[in-house]
Protein backbone atom coordinates (compact mmCIF):
# COMPACT_ATOMS: atom_id res chain seq x y z
CA UNK A 1 0.00 0.00 0.00
CA UNK A 2 1.35 3.43 -0.89
CA UNK A 3 0.88 6.64 1.09
CA UNK A 4 -2.02 7.93 -1.04
CA UNK A 5 -3.95 4.67 -0.67
CA UNK A 6 -3.21 4.63 3.05
CA UNK A 7 -4.55 8.16 3.50
CA UNK A 8 -7.68 7.37 1.49
CA UNK A 9 -8.26 4.21 3.51
CA UNK A 10 -7.96 6.13 6.77
CA UNK A 11 -10.98 8.12 5.63
CA UNK A 12 -13.02 4.90 5.54
CA UNK A 13 -12.17 3.74 9.04
CA UNK A 14 -14.71 4.09 11.80
CA UNK A 15 -13.77 6.68 14.43
CA UNK A 16 -13.13 3.90 16.97
CA UNK A 17 -10.71 2.04 14.65
CA UNK A 18 -8.99 5.30 13.75
CA UNK A 19 -8.66 6.15 17.43
CA UNK A 20 -7.13 2.71 18.01
CA UNK A 21 -4.33 3.53 15.57
CA UNK A 22 -3.47 6.71 17.46
CA UNK A 23 -3.67 5.00 20.84
CA UNK A 24 -1.09 2.50 19.59
CA UNK A 25 1.03 5.29 18.04
CA UNK A 26 1.07 7.37 21.23
CA UNK A 27 1.64 4.29 23.37
CA UNK A 28 4.84 3.58 21.49
CA UNK A 29 6.07 7.14 20.92
CA UNK A 30 5.47 8.23 24.53
CA UNK A 31 6.13 4.86 26.19
CA UNK A 32 2.64 4.78 27.71
CA UNK A 33 0.55 1.84 28.83
CA UNK A 34 -2.91 0.96 27.58
CA UNK A 35 -5.61 1.57 30.18
CA UNK A 36 -7.79 -1.24 31.44
CA UNK A 37 -10.44 1.36 32.28
CA UNK A 38 -13.04 2.05 29.57
CA UNK A 39 -13.19 5.76 30.44
CA UNK A 40 -9.70 6.66 29.19
CA UNK A 41 -7.19 5.28 26.70
CA UNK A 42 -3.69 5.35 28.19
CA UNK A 43 -1.74 5.70 31.43
CA UNK A 44 1.48 7.46 32.25
CA UNK A 45 2.11 6.46 35.84
CA UNK A 46 -0.94 7.74 37.70
CA UNK A 47 -1.84 10.15 34.87
CA UNK A 48 -4.95 9.18 32.89
CA UNK A 49 -4.90 10.05 29.18
CA UNK A 50 -7.73 10.13 26.66
CA UNK A 51 -7.09 9.90 22.92
CA UNK A 52 -9.57 11.39 20.46
CA UNK A 53 -9.39 11.97 16.72
CA UNK A 54 -11.42 13.61 14.02
CA UNK A 55 -11.35 14.30 10.31
CA UNK A 56 -12.07 17.97 9.67
CA UNK A 57 -14.28 18.33 6.62
CA UNK A 58 -14.92 21.34 4.46
CA UNK A 59 -18.07 23.27 5.07
CA UNK A 60 -20.69 22.03 2.60
CA UNK A 61 -22.83 24.83 1.22
CA UNK A 62 -24.48 23.08 -1.70
CA UNK A 63 -28.04 21.82 -1.31
CA UNK A 64 -27.45 19.34 -4.16
CA UNK A 65 -26.94 15.89 -2.67
CA UNK A 66 -24.44 14.69 -5.31
CA UNK A 67 -22.32 17.81 -4.86
CA UNK A 68 -22.42 17.22 -1.10
CA UNK A 69 -21.12 13.68 -1.64
CA UNK A 70 -18.20 14.96 -3.71
CA UNK A 71 -17.19 17.39 -0.97
CA UNK A 72 -17.86 15.02 1.93
CA UNK A 73 -14.75 12.88 1.49
CA UNK A 74 -12.17 15.57 0.94
CA UNK A 75 -9.89 16.39 3.82
CA UNK A 76 -9.33 20.02 4.69
CA UNK A 77 -6.03 21.57 3.70
CA UNK A 78 -4.55 23.46 6.62
CA UNK A 79 -2.72 25.70 4.13
CA UNK A 80 -5.83 26.82 2.25
CA UNK A 81 -7.64 28.35 5.24
CA UNK A 82 -10.81 26.51 4.22
CA UNK A 83 -13.85 26.83 6.44
CA UNK A 84 -14.30 23.66 8.45
CA UNK A 85 -15.69 22.34 11.68
CA UNK A 86 -15.00 19.16 13.58
CA UNK A 87 -15.66 18.05 17.08
CA UNK A 88 -14.19 15.58 19.49
CA UNK A 89 -16.81 14.14 21.78
CA UNK A 90 -16.90 12.42 25.14
CA UNK A 91 -14.31 14.60 26.83
CA UNK A 92 -14.79 13.48 30.42
CA UNK A 93 -12.66 15.64 32.65
CA UNK A 94 -13.39 13.66 35.80
CA UNK A 95 -11.93 10.54 34.11
CA UNK A 96 -8.81 12.01 32.46
CA UNK A 97 -5.92 14.32 33.19
CA UNK A 98 -4.64 14.84 29.65
CA UNK A 99 -5.94 14.54 26.10
CA UNK A 100 -4.21 13.83 22.82
CA UNK A 101 -6.43 15.08 20.02
CA UNK A 102 -5.49 14.04 16.48
CA UNK A 103 -6.87 15.89 13.47
CA UNK A 104 -6.41 14.44 10.00
CA UNK A 105 -5.75 17.29 7.60
CA UNK A 106 -4.89 16.83 3.94
CA UNK A 107 -1.17 17.49 4.43
CA UNK A 108 -0.60 15.65 7.72
CA UNK A 109 -2.04 14.63 11.05
CA UNK A 110 -1.80 17.29 13.75
CA UNK A 111 -1.78 15.95 17.30
CA UNK A 112 -2.58 18.36 20.11
CA UNK A 113 -1.87 17.76 23.78
CA UNK A 114 -4.27 19.37 26.23
CA UNK A 115 -4.84 19.22 29.97
CA UNK A 116 -7.94 19.80 32.07
CA UNK A 117 -6.43 23.12 33.09
CA UNK A 118 -6.12 24.15 29.42
CA UNK A 119 -9.73 23.15 28.71
CA UNK A 120 -11.03 25.13 31.67
CA UNK A 121 -8.99 28.30 31.26
CA UNK A 122 -8.27 28.85 27.55
CA UNK A 123 -11.49 29.89 25.80
CA UNK A 124 -9.80 29.77 22.36
CA UNK A 125 -9.66 25.96 22.55
CA UNK A 126 -13.40 25.64 21.88
CA UNK A 127 -14.27 23.33 24.76
CA UNK A 128 -17.87 23.00 25.95
CA UNK A 129 -18.37 21.21 29.26
CA UNK A 130 -21.55 19.52 28.10
CA UNK A 131 -22.50 17.31 25.23
CA UNK A 132 -25.98 15.94 25.72
CA UNK A 133 -28.91 17.27 27.64
CA UNK A 134 -28.73 15.98 31.17
CA UNK A 135 -25.06 15.02 31.02
CA UNK A 136 -23.02 18.08 31.96
CA UNK A 137 -19.97 15.99 32.91
CA UNK A 138 -19.32 14.93 29.31
CA UNK A 139 -17.96 17.70 27.13
CA UNK A 140 -16.84 18.19 23.58
CA UNK A 141 -14.14 20.08 21.79
CA UNK A 142 -15.12 22.18 18.77
CA UNK A 143 -12.26 22.89 16.40
CA UNK A 144 -12.73 25.03 13.33
CA UNK A 145 -10.92 27.33 10.96
CA UNK A 146 -11.47 30.02 13.61
CA UNK A 147 -9.42 28.44 16.41
CA UNK A 148 -7.07 25.92 14.78
CA UNK A 149 -4.19 28.40 14.41
CA UNK A 150 -4.29 29.13 18.14
CA UNK A 151 -4.28 25.40 18.87
CA UNK A 152 -1.28 24.90 16.58
CA UNK A 153 0.62 27.78 18.19
CA UNK A 154 -0.11 26.75 21.78
CA UNK A 155 -0.85 23.03 21.95
CA UNK A 156 0.68 21.25 18.97
CA UNK A 157 2.37 18.10 20.23
CA UNK A 158 3.37 16.60 16.92
CA UNK A 159 2.80 16.85 13.18
CA UNK A 160 2.87 13.39 11.61
CA UNK A 161 2.97 12.89 7.84
CA UNK A 162 0.94 10.13 6.26
CA UNK A 163 4.12 8.39 5.10
CA UNK A 164 5.41 8.40 8.70
CA UNK A 165 2.10 7.00 9.92
CA UNK A 166 2.10 4.34 7.19
CA UNK A 167 5.62 3.27 8.15
CA UNK A 168 4.46 3.02 11.76
CA UNK A 169 1.35 1.01 10.78
CA UNK A 170 3.46 -1.45 8.77
CA UNK A 171 5.31 -2.39 11.97
CA UNK A 172 2.14 -3.24 13.89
Amino acid sequence: MNTIEFKENLMRLSPKKLQGLFVEYLKQVENLTVSDNIHYSLNSGSKKITVRCSRPFKEIKSKNFLEQLQTANSLVSIKENSKFLCNLQQIKQFHSDEYYCSLLFDEAVYIFKLSNHNLNTDKTIGYLNYQHYGNPAEGQLHISHKNVKSLIENYLYKRVTYSQLLNFAKKL
